[in-house]
């Protein structure tokens, strides 16, 4: 028997290319926009705001109020927002998303998509057209470029310089990027829901053990995400006109505690992944 053929492996990168590329396109259908939100009395007025202000606004606004103390839910529902009040969170951001999302999930369409904006970031009026357009073509994830908001003296100016540079570099290169940032993401249901069945298969780090989407036990867990969706096969990408202003922050301290946590959980996520 003559053994196997051996492809090169630029022959086997250029099939699966083109599989790929004969598969169907996705036919975006509702976008649900959720706004995990912690004591954000003051931001979320704004951040719902720049959603309902959308060319192609989302057909469900959901705050997701963790352990809210002030006037958060109060002011998210007298803007006709939908609120999720998290039961017995203790994993920030991370753990309120997987409660909120264990309940839409099962109801919605593989080709819905999901929306998740921080309550300190407003949307400029076609995000989500732009990213719909780009989920349309096939993409696991989309993501936003980002300048700073007003405030923070000296400390403040230094980051919207930093942003207005990474933007700079994101658009010089075409859009791609490493991480889909926290401060807005849209993603396929359909791709979620594979992220959820990986990490039940042991595919993916378990996270909090029960499929939830995001891992409750990195410090950064947008990062995690979008190695999530690079490991299943897809593409992610920040386009030009998926823009948006996000809060700064205000004081030396609290800039050195964000940098600290970010570069930590990089840096765990990639040994995680390795």
């Amino acid at each position: 028997m003559p053994a196997p053929r051996k492809y090169p492996l630029e022959s086997r990168e250029r099939a699966v290319r083109m599989y790929r590329t004969a598969e169907p396109k996705p036919v975006i259908r509702n976008v649900i926009a959720l706004i995990p939100a912690h004591n954000e009395a003051d931001a979320i007025a704004d951040s719902i705001q720049g959603l309902y202000g959308q060319t192609v606004p989302p057909q469900r606004v959901v705050v997701v109020a963790d352990n809210c103390t002030d006037a958060t839910v109060a002011i998210a529902d007298s803007l006709g927002a939908e609120v999720f009040e998290t039961r017995g969170n203790r994993h920030k951001k991370a753990g309120g998303l997987n409660q909120v999302l264990a309940g839409l999930l099962p109801d919605l369409h593989d080709d819905d998509v999901v929306l998740v904006t921080d309550a300190d970031s407003a949307l400029d009026p076609g995000f989500v057209a732009c990213g719909v357009e780009h989920l349309a073509k096939g993409y696991g994830g989309v993501g936003g470029t980002f300048r700073g908001g007003p405030g923070g003296g000296f400390v403040g100016h230094l980051q919207r310089n930093e942003y207005a540079r990474y933007s700079r570099d994101v658009k010089r290169l075409g859009g791609k990027c490493l991480v889909l940032t926290g401060t807005a993401a849209m993603f396929r249901v359909q791709v979620l829901r594979q992220i959820s069945q990986a990490r039940l298969k042991g595919c993916l780090p378990a996270g909090d053990g029960l499929g939830g989407i995001y891992d409750t036990s990195v410090l950064t867990e947008d990062n995690e995400l979008t190695f999530a969706v690079l490991h299943l096969g897809y593409q992610v990408l920040s386009p030009e006109d998926c823009t948006l202003t996000t809060e700064v922050m205000l004081t030396w301290k609290a800039l050195w505690d964000q940098r600290l946590r970010w570069k930590r959980g990089a840096g765990r996520t990639a040994s995680s992944t390795a």
